[in-house]
């Protein structure tokens, strides 16, 4: 539905009535056009067709953000649980055997110290031994 030219801020009956007779019938119209092809209208310079045309544009967002917070507004659906894609169980595999080789890796850093201190005690041993 077009909005009459009237609404626009600095538009009266006398501007309306000279900008519908040069085919100017709505905001949208006016909204639209160029700042040049607007001066062409009598009445209208550079500076006027400038602040004409914010206005129309402004209240072109004005309509659309009010018509926007009174449509009705749709209900979001829950969302349905997610369920576990193929790339998604790979992942967790990936995951899991990470973490086993990081704990195979601490085991066996641990073993080898038993081990290395096992032969120090060797040693030890036997060099008491000796005295």
């Amino acid at each position: 539905m077009a909005t009459p030219i009237s609404k626009i801020t600095g538009i009266g009956p006398h501007s309306a009535n000279v900008l519908m007779e040069n085919g100017y019938t709505s905001v949208e119209s006016i909204a639209n056009t160029k700042i040049v092809d607007l001066t062409q209208v009598p009445g209208f310079g550079i500076a006027r067709a400038r602040k004409i045309i914010d206005a129309a544009k402004a209240l072109l967002k004005t309509e659309k953000a009010a018509s926007a917070t009174t449509s009705k507004k749709k209900k979001k659906k829950p969302s349905p649980k997610k369920v576990a894609s193929k790339k998604d169980k790979k992942k967790t595999k990936k995951e899991k055997n990470k973490a086993k080789k990081v704990a195979e890796k601490k085991l066996s850093k641990k073993e080898k110290k038993k081990k290395s201190n096992k032969g120090k005690k060797k040693k030890k041993a036997s060099a008491k031994k000796k005295k």
